[in-house]
């Protein structure tokens, strides 16, 4: 099935300024900060702009019912069931069930059969021509799709190259969603009204976007910082260290893509090797200058982290990726904010 989709990565990481890999050390149950930026005198290596008083202002979270019920008509929407008819007619809006045989110059190649797989076809990701053969066609119906592996094709065995499959069209799957209201809401929630579940509804909404408002608000603080600052000269060990840590995270990318790493990195940003490693190196300078302000603001400002605050920060976090420095970033922030 895989050798018939269009090609797509299982992951895709967009380049970010802040690529920090945290090594951890552990001492029995405690956990170590991470020895970096334990210079001396930091003004060496940063000159640090203003970074009190910058104008960036808390934005009042306001909720409508709208936004409410939209979230609500999602949840509803996922409760649905879904049936299997065996009449009827395939269009962009279908999902179908097909069993389907594909030839190169008559001869079955690896991946191009499956059988009762479901599609929906307005999701795409297969190769031009196999979704369009069956829009029109009825249950029951055989169609035959000629297609053309892209030349780019993730399988260098099939880059480039025609193929003829013959698809069976057994079922459309047909989606039954239920109505909102009292009965749906104890069904499906820990609610007995739909008034309750809407409230619980309206504190969840409410705390993701007061999250996201004080995301905003800190990024564009420390935004306007680095626009305010200057890097003097880099530290040689934490450029260093930042640069490869960028390269091992997009090989191992490529890696858990089972591809090469100039094929993931020119389907993934459209870069050669060399574009790549030229990019890592300017990403690692962005995110030591943001490193070596946070770690100054926090000497002006008497910001420290403990390693116990570090480890019950660990605690809450999926992986440990940056976890240091984003604890930093998330204290410096929220001490110097308006």
């Amino acid at each position: 099935m895989n050798n018939i989709k269009a090609f797509r990565l299982r992951a895709l990481v967009a380049m970010a300024l802040v690529l920090v890999m945290t090594v951890l050390t552990a001492c029995g149950n405690k956990v170590k900060l991470p020895d970096e930026y334990q210079y001396e005198d930091l003004t060496k290596y940063i000159k640090l702009g203003e970074y009190k008083n910058l104008g960036i202002e808390k934005t009042e979270v306001k909720l409508s019912q709208a936004e409410i019920m939209e979230y609500i008509d999602a949840e509803v929407a996922e409760s649905a069931s879904t049936t299997q008819v065996k009449e009827g007619v395939v269009t962009t809006a279908s999902t179908v069930v097909v069993d389907y045989v594909g030839r190169i110059n008559g001869k079955k190649f690896d991946g191009g059969t499956g059988s009762d797989v479901e599609i929906t076809i307005a999701n795409g990701g297969f190769i031009d021509g196999f979704l369009e053969a069956m829009i029109g066609a009825n249950v029951g119906d055989t169609v035959k799709a000629n297609c053309v592996f892209p030349s780019d094709y993730a399988s260098s065995d099939l880059a480039g190259k025609s193929a003829v499959f013959t698809i069976k069209i057994k079922a459309l799957v047909v989606s039954e969603t239920p109505e909102y209201n009292e009965e749906w809401v104890k069904k499906n929630t820990k609610f007995k009204t739909t008034s309750a579940y809407e409230e619980s509804v309206k504190e969840i909404l409410t705390e993701q976007a007061e999250a996201q408002e004080l995301y905003n608000r800190r990024l564009a603080l420390i935004t306007k910082i680095e626009e305010n600052s200057e890097v003097i000269k880099y530290p040689k060990k934490e450029l260093e260290l930042r640069y490869k840590e960028y390269v091992v995270m997009y090989k191992q990318l490529a890696t858990d893509n089972d591809l090469d790493f100039s094929t993931l990195l020119q389907s993934s940003m459209g870069m050669t090797e060399d574009q790549f490693y030229a990019a890592a190196k300017d990403a690692a300078k962005q995110t030591v200058k943001r490193e070596l302000i946070l770690h100054r603001i926090a000497e002006l400002e008497g910001v420290e982290i403990s390693e116990k605050e570090y480890g019950e920060y660990l605690s809450t976090v999926n992986n440990s990726t940056n976890a240091f420095h984003q604890l930093l970033y998330e204290k410096v922030m929220d001490a110097i904010m308006d």
